[in-house]
């Protein structure tokens, strides 16, 4: 984010082929910043994994010899580990009326990823992948994919599809032609969540981005910088922008596509 948006650098796959349009287009930026964020999601994961199996390893000796074990880093990297999962199995939980193990492993990852891609821009010279709307309309999409899928998997795809086409309780073909009517709004209304979600995330990373670019540029050489450097202010803008509002934004976009998620199914449900 430090270094801003003027040096986003732009890919042309294509472009050997003689093809060179905008819209084949990649930024490089967020992709470089996309792995660098899988890459520390991979290291998380082989490090809380490690901890989980050292730490059982330990507790089982301590119990042989009939001892509480040690509080140790390990014992503390274990008690975080097990308290954010011990969350996220609530928070289905509480969403859905019942603990599901599928939508646990789908809002956990997404959190984390989201998460660390608001969160990579304390790297100096890396940006957040999130402040690219392809980035934000693909998570949307794929929240919504699972959204029709899980609706499929629980209820089947000839109750999905009558939802779309036989949508009302009527004679036929009377029903199928109010279906064919509504179902172009019915599509709108699911593209709505795609955008709501894809766009209410793109616009607070994007905005707290140009925030702090424009403060970066306004003031980093002069004097007033050094002094606010000093107090600490700067500190306290990247702790808001990058940290506090990465971390909302995360926890917004899994909350609202649990709650969709959950929604769907009981609306389903209740059709029955």
């Amino acid at each position: 984010m430090q270094n801003g948006l003027e040096h986003e650098i732009i890919w042309y796959p294509l472009k050997s082929f003689g093809v060179d349009n905008q819209f084949f287009a990649l930024s490089g930026t967020t992709i470089i910043s996309t792995w660098i964020a899988l890459a520390i999601i991979l290291a998380l994961c082989l490090l809380a994994r490690s901890i989980f199996l050292r730490t059982h390893s330990e507790n089982h000796e301590y119990q042989k010899l009939l001892l509480p074990p040690e509080f140790t880093f390990l014992t503390y990297g274990k008690y975080v580990a097990t308290s954010v999962i011990r969350s996220f199995m609530s928070l289905v939980e509480q969403s859905t009326g019942a603990f599901v193990h599928r939508y646990f492993n789908f809002i956990a990852a997404l959190f984390i990823f989201i998460l660390i891609c608001n969160w990579v821009a304390l790297i100096p010279y890396v940006e957040e992948p999130t402040k690219n709307l392809n980035t934000t309309l693909a998570l949307g999409t794929i929240a919504l994919l699972y959204i029709q899928k899980e609706i499929i998997k629980v209820h089947g795809f000839a109750h999905y599809l009558k939802e779309y086409f036989l949508p009302v309780s009527t004679f036929f073909p009377l029903n199928l032609i109010i279906g064919l009517f509504f179902a172009p709004f019915k599509i709108l209304g699911e593209l709505a969540t795609v955008i709501s979600l894809s766009f209410r995330l793109f616009g607070n990373i994007f905005g707290g981005a140009i925030i702090m670019q424009i403060w970066h540029n306004g003031i980093a050489s002069s004097l007033i910088w050094q002094l606010i450097s000093t107090i600490g202010v700067h500190l306290g803008l990247v702790a808001f922008f990058v940290i506090f509002e990465g971390g909302l934004q995360a926890f917004v976009f899994t909350i609202l596509t649990l709650t969709n998620i959950s929604m769907a199914t009981a609306i389903e449900e209740g059709k029955h």
